[in-house]
This record gives structure tokens, sequence and C-alpha cells, in this order.
């Protein structure tokens, strides 16, 4: 319980936006660079952490920056070839889809820092100017599909994938297996539905893959007169509860699933040039926004012991 409840304390790194630190006294000439995935750096995700570490770094360091995104127009191969050739000292690539063209890149451009943000990616290769930030978010995810099937009075939640991307993907199948496993240890029968549009939601707990809620704040305004009970949503990318645009979903909002200090440790890997890291469940680096409004089921404080110790033993795999 204690790393659970430690999480409370560093919530305020999961915000995408970081606090605005004094400028340099003096420019430097550096150039540092960040590529995003085909989501873009508006995806109040990933890729808006790693825009607001770009950003952060040119306030605390005066170097010059320069943003890309992947898009129907720019490959992930040309945008990193775009900014080698711009001659950036760094070049930050954010989401799992460029780690291994950044890697690439990495060893064709030795005299390049190339700082790989992503969740987790299974590679074993690497090169010493290559430095990967990888937040097991499947992890969390998993976690999140034990806590709602534990939340379901009725055995029926849903997931509403928005993003559909590779990572929301493999986030949906992490929260999939942790209902599973909630449905062995108490010999239940929890049903999972996939939506297409939150219209559809009826059930007790819907894992709403987006990295914000505004998108469902008709829906709240459309169900509140005549819904028989509360849909609760358990929010993904970032903390919907403390997002001033999910105001009028507060009371729906259960937890959210959230990678914690994305930008201080894409800065601190620019700056301080410090190495490869993973972040899990067990850090407290990725994990479930600690319960508001909506109290948690009391058993499940000791099921998120055991399922990170089931994690750090290599019982239990996602990715």
């Amino acid at each position: 319980m204690r790393r659970f409840a430690a999480l409370a304390l560093v919530l305020a790194l999961t915000g995408c936006a970081a606090q605005t630190p004094s400028p340099s006294i003096t420019p430097v000439d550096d150039k540092y660079c960040a590529i995003s995935d085909s989501a873009g750096f508006n995806d109040d995700g990933l890729n808006r952490s790693v825009y607001a570490a770009l950003q952060q770094l040119k306030v605390q360091t005066g170097a010059s920056v320069m943003a890309i995104e992947v898009s129907d127009k720019l490959t992930v191969e040309a945008g990193i070839r775009k900014l080698v050739d711009a001659n950036c000292n760094a070049i930050i690539s954010a989401g799992e889809d460029l780690t291994k063209s950044a890697l690439a890149a990495a060893k064709a451009n030795d005299t390049i820092r190339f700082i790989s943000v992503s969740d987790i990616v299974n590679t074993e290769d690497s090169s010493p100017n290559f430095v990967a930030l990888t937040f097991n978010i499947y992890q969390a995810a998993f976690a999140a599909g034990y806590l709602a099937a534990a939340d379901s009075p009725s055995e029926e939640i849903a997931t509403l994938d928005l993003l559909k991307s590779s990572e929301s993907k493999k986030s949906v199948r992490a929260f999939t297996a942790g209902v599973a496993r909630f449905n062995t240890e108490n010999r239940a029968q929890v049903k999972i539905s996939n939506l297409g549009k939150i219209d559809q939601a009826s059930q007790d707990v819907v894992f709403v893959l987006s990295g914000n809620g505004v998108k469902l704040v008709d829906w709240t305004k459309r169900s509140d007169a005549g819904a028989l009970k509360l849909v609760k949503l358990i929010g993904y990318g970032r903390d919907w509860y403390t997002d001033t645009r999910n105001k009028e979903l507060k009371p729906y909002i259960l937890t959210s699933v959230v990678r914690v200090g994305v930008t201080d440790k894409v800065v601190a890997a620019v700056v301080d040039r410090s190495g490869s890291q993973n972040f899990d469940l067990a850090s407290g680096q990725v994990g479930l926004v600690p319960e508001n409004d909506l109290p948690f089921p009391r058993s499940f404080g000791a099921a998120l012991d055991s399922i990170m110790k089931d994690f750090l033993d290599g019982k239990v795999r996602v990715s």
C-alpha cells in the first residue's frame, strides 16, 4: 500500500506542462529537437509531455528548439533525417512506433544524442548515444482492469478506444487481462464490451482511452436526467480529475491511468545526460491516480500489492 499511497505525492508531475523554470543568463549554441508519432504533440499524452520538455529545455538552457510531427506526408525515417540535417545536438522521439528508427539513426549518427520516450518496447539492441526512457503503462492498464472489475456490481464493464493506436490497443489487452485476473481470483464473471461511442455506455465502469474527456462532456448532460445508475470512467494518459476541461465529468471519474513525471525525466536525459531507464508500476512512475470523489473497493489496495509483486517476480507480463 505504501507504493500506491506514494503516487498521490507525485501527481503534480503527471500533467504535461511543467513549472516554468528561470531562464539561463547566457544562451547556448545547442539545438534540441523532438519528433512525435502520428498522434501529434497535442495528444494530451506522451507526445505532449515530450513537447513540454522541449519548451522547458529552451527556457532552462537557452538552446534553440525544433519540433516536427509524423504524418501521412512525413514518415518516421524522413522526419528523423530532417532533424539530423538540421544539426540537432539531441533528438527526442515520442512513441513506440519511432523507437527502432531512432535507434537506427543513433547508430548512423554517433555525434547526436537520441532520447527515445515510449512505453515498453522489446528490443535488446542499443547504442552509446541512444537513451531509452520506457514507461510500462500496460502494467497500470492491467491494474485498472482489476479495479474496474472489482468496482462492478452488475459485472459489466466496457472499453472505449478513441485513440486507436498500437499503444491504446495494447492497453486494452492489458486491461482485459486485469479483468481476467479478478475473475479468476474471485470466481466472478465480469464481462467486457467494446464500445464505439460513449452514448452506448450503460456498464458500471468504462475505460476511455483518450488524453482528455472533452468528447464525453455532452454525454453527461444528456444522460443525467434519465440515468438509472452512475457510469464510472477511467481516464487515460493524464489525470482526468484535475484537468479543468473535464469539470463536468468529475462526478464520474473513478481514476486515470498515468505516466508520472515524463517531462522532468526527458529534461534530465538531455541536460544531466542520464541513461536509459524503465519505469513500472512498482516504482510508482506509472499507475492509477488515487481515489477522489469515488472510493475504491476496500480490497483493492491488497490486490494491487499482489499485482505489483507478481510483475516484479515475472509471474505476470504485459507489453
